[in-house]
């Protein structure tokens, strides 16, 4: 059946008002696929991205540095295939200096 293979993949796509025995009991989907690899991806993506301010940084901002500002476009990330969402609230959760899209 259908359900059988998308569900071998990690995650079961639902139609509005479906509802499934395995889903969380507050309506969010729950990819297997998130459990065994969101650690891994999120090792191989954090050396690409912009590192936390540090104090020195900070200081820096009051003489019109910018570059770890929240408005800064280097502190904007953009996760493309997000899916369930649930890697895009880890990255969020390991990055909060970053505005996740």
């Amino acid at each position: 059946s259908s359900s059988s293979s998308s569900s071998s993949l990690g995650y079961r796509p639902h139609f509005m008002g479906q509802v499934d025995a395995n889903d969380a009991d507050d309506g969010r989907l729950d990819a297997a696929a998130f459990h065994r690899n969101h650690a891994p991806i999120w090792e191989a993506i954090a050396p690409f991205l912009p590192p936390p301010p540090s104090i020195t940084t900070i200081d820096n901002n009051n003489n019109n540095d910018n570059s770890n500002s929240s408005t800064n476009s280097n502190n904007h990330v953009l996760e493309v295939g997000s899916g369930t969402g649930q890697h895009v609230v880890y990255f969020a959760s390991q990055s909060p200096h970053l505005t996740w899209w």
